[in-house]
């Protein structure tokens, strides 16, 4: 893989990716809430701001190449919304457990609902 894109990974809700052997063009950035963010306050963390920290986060280490995105649990759901507003910058993507699809109640149906992930969500 020492000539394939770069590779982000998304961890789930209650994970973390903290694997230092990763090949430099493979990256895993603790989400806001976690990690070196976990200061971050509550109040100012949603799907759209994760969204907005992915970005930042490859656009400052891989800048305009195009990414492979790998996503658990909500980093899937993360992953979704990411590769939803940002298309030009996800070459690929792994979903794995982000679930858009469940019933119309609780957290994944508002996860699923388009107009959740804010003004980067067409109409």
């Amino acid at each position: 893989m020492k000539n394939g894109p770069p590779v982000i990974f998304i961890h789930g809700f209650m994970g973390t990716l903290d694997v230092w052997q990763y090949e430099p063009k493979h990256a895993s950035p603790d989400l806001l809430g976690y990690g070196e963010h976990r200061s971050v306050p509550f109040e100012q963390i949603s799907l759209p701001a994760q969204v907005e920290h992915i970005r930042g986060f490859a656009d400052a280490r891989f800048g305009a190449r195009r990414v492979d995105v790998v996503g658990h649990s909500i980093g899937g759901s993360i992953a979704m919304l990411f590769a939803h507003a940002y298309p030009g910058d996800v070459r690929r993507i792994v979903n794995v457990e982000g679930n858009f699809t469940q019933g119309p109640r609780g957290r994944r149906r508002r996860i699923s609902d388009p107009t959740f992930c804010g003004a980067r969500c067409p109409a």
